[in-house]
This record gives structure tokens, C-alpha cells and sequence, in this order.
């Protein structure tokens, strides 16, 4: 392990925020082109990696890593994308089941209609012919 990410790791660990920015300043942006490459949106590239650094801020005092710091940071990053690609999976399955919920309740609703128009055009049948002189 590097020397610049002993002193991070240490930093973190201790609550330095010139450690944060130091973390962020040399992983951000290589962290977002790997996550861009998996998830294909910059956008959300940036929120996963925003999500993971606010996490290793958020529980710095138990932030302690043994291996690469470069390793461990692509390796959260990786995991976070394939979480992301995995919940838009979800996501539009849920809506794809939503639409054709919707397609097969308007299709009922047709059926329902046709059926009453023909009960109604059954019984003006029925009427005219009892009414017929």
C-alpha cells in the first residue's frame, strides 16, 4: 500500500477532514469513469461514488482498511453498480408489470362494456317486442 494511502486511511480513521479531501481528490474522478463504464450515466456514476464517500465519511471511525485503499475504493464502486443495475432491473420490471396490469384491466373494462351493450340492446329487443301491437 502506498504511503499517501496509509496517511488517508489513518487520517479518516481519526475523523481529518483534510484526509476526506485528499481521498476525494485523488479517487473522484477515476472512481466515476469506472462506475460510468459499467452503468453507462455519468449522473449516476457520480451518485454512487458521492453515495460511498459520504458512507467512509459518515463511519470513519471504524474506517479501516488493510489492503489497497485503490483496490478496496474500485472494488465498493463495483459492487455499488452492480446494486444500481440490479434495482433499475427491478424498476422496470415493476413498471412493465404495472403497464400490462393496466392494458389487461382496460381490456376487462372493454369486455364489461361490450357485455353491457349487448344485455342493453337484448332487453330494448325484448321491449319492442312486448310492446309491439
Amino acid at each position: 500500500m502506498e504511503q499517501v494511502d496509509r496517511e488517508i486511511i489513518k487520517g479518516l480513521a481519526s475523523g481529518d477532514q483534510q484526509a476526506y479531501d485528499m481521498l476525494i481528490r485523488l479517487y473522484f474522478q477515476p472512481l466515476v469513469i469506472y462506475a460510468g463504464s459499467i452503468v453507462n450515466d455519468v449522473e449516476h456514476a457520480k451518485d454512487i461514488v458521492q453515495d460511498i464517500f459520504l458512507k467512509i465519511w459518515s463511519n470513519h471511525s471504524v474506517f479501516n482498511v488493510t489492503t489497497s485503499l485503490r483496490s478496496y475504493l474500485f472494488r465498493t464502486v463495483h459492487n455499488s453498480c452492480i446494486d444500481h443495475l440490479r434495482s433499475e432491473k427491478a424498476k422496470s420490471q415493476i413498471k412493465a408489470v404495472s403497464y400490462d396490469d393496466q392494458v389487461f384491466r382496460e381490456k376487462v373494462y372493454d369486455i364489461q362494456s361490450k357485455d353491457s351493450f349487448f344485455n342493453t340492446l337484448f332487453h330494448m329487443k325484448l321491449i319492442r317486442n312486448y310492446i309491439k301491437p
